[in-house]
Order: C-alpha cells, then sequence, then structure tokens
C-alpha cells in the first residue's frame, strides 16, 4: 500500500470520529479543517495544509501525517510551534487551541469566519440597524447561499 493509499484510509477513520470524543486540540484543528474546506468548495486535506506550511517555510517543516494525526488525536500534545504554523494557515490566532484564553469564549466558528474581513465588514455595517433591516440582510444572505449551492448555515 502506498503511504498516499495510508493518509486516504487515514482520512476516512477521521470523519468517522465524531468531534466531541476529540481532545481539545483535534477538535479545534478539525473546525479549521471544515470551515476552510467550506469555503474553498472542496475537501482541504492534510497534504494541502502541509504543502502551504511548507511553502511558506520555504522548507519541509512539517508532514502531512503528523497533521493528520494532531487532527484525530492521535497526537494530543503538539509543540507551540506547529500550532503557530496550523495557526498561520488558517488565519486564527494560536491562542484558538487554548481552552483557557478569554477570547475562546466566542463560537469558534464566529473567531474563523470574523479573520475574513469582508465577513467582519458586513457584521460591522448591520451594527445599529432595525430589526427589519437584518431580516432582510439575512434573507438575502441565505437566498445567496442557497443559489451558491452552500449548506442553509456554515456553523452547526
Amino acid at each position: 500500500m502506498t503511504e498516499k493509499g495510508t493518509v486516504r484510509d487515514m482520512a476516512a477513520n477521521a470523519e468517522d470520529t465524531p468531534a466531541k470524543e476529540l481532545p481539545f486540540v483535534a477538535q479545534r484543528l478539525d473546525l479549521l479543517f471544515r470551515i476552510a474546506s467550506e469555503k474553498a468548495g472542496r475537501k482541504i486535506g492534510a497534504g494541502t495544509v502541509a504543502d502551504g506550511i511548507n511553502a511558506t517555510a520555504g522548507e519541509k517543516v512539517i508532514e502531512q501525517s503528523y497533521i493528520w494525526q494532531v487532527r484525530t488525536g492521535r497526537k494530543d500534545n503538539p509543540s507551540y510551534k506547529v500550532l503557530a504554523q496550523l495557526a498561520e494557515y488558517f488565519g486564527v490566532h494560536p491562542a484558538f487551541f487554548f481552552p483557557d484564553d478569554a477570547r475562546l469564549t466566542v463560537a469558534p466558528e464566529i473567531q474563523v469566519a470574523l479573520t475574513d474581513e469582508r465577513v467582519r465588514n458586513l457584521a460591522l455595517l448591520s451594527v445599529g440597524l432595525s430589526d427589519s433591516s437584518i431580516e432582510a440582510i439575512t434573507m438575502i444572505a441565505k437566498n445567496s447561499r442557497q443559489l451558491e449551492g452552500l449548506p442553509k448555515h456554515s456553523a452547526k
């Protein structure tokens, strides 16, 4: 069996593991993968993330198998350096991976969504609008998601 076949098998097994049974870091990393996949309109795998991190570093600094192991909870104590690399790739602060950070009281899906400047600007523009205006914007967003073939909402 090739290494890619092994990784593919590992990824299939990872999808079968419910997120609530995973260690905290694995839950957070899995969430980032799911959100990135939804944004990209295709499944993002550990290989894509490893390639991106390695390209940014200009050298091979992480293996896709290690990322998979962290995502599935098989490695449950990655170094801060690894977490910082993953955080940079996904556009979140490294503290995203630590449960006792006060900023994590905001739902993780919202934290990740707000790393997109366009989403953040849309949210800020809606502050102070009437209930009927907010409802109208919500309907436009829902209709847009439907037209683009996206799920009704990105958060669980």
